[in-house]
């Protein structure tokens, strides 16, 4: 069992851990832009209804 846990570092971690030290803006970046888009998809109808209202306003006040 202690053979496999060490095969598993040495095959899995390592090789990921040393990906990640490489690759960490980007892949930070992919984490953040994962991590806004269902609050996006959640507050879509909000943040549609306020440019709506906002681009109604400016309307009627160039009239």
């Amino acid at each position: 069992m202690k053979k496999a846990f060490e095969d598993y570092k040495e095959m899995i971690i390592k090789p990921q851990v040393k990906w990640i030290k490489i690759h960490w803006k980007g892949w930070i970046l992919t984490s953040v832009i994962a991590g806004l888009i269902p609050v996006f998809v959640y507050n879509m109808d909000d943040i549609v209804d306020s440019i709506k209202t906002k681009f109604s306003k400016e309307e009627e006040e160039n009239e």
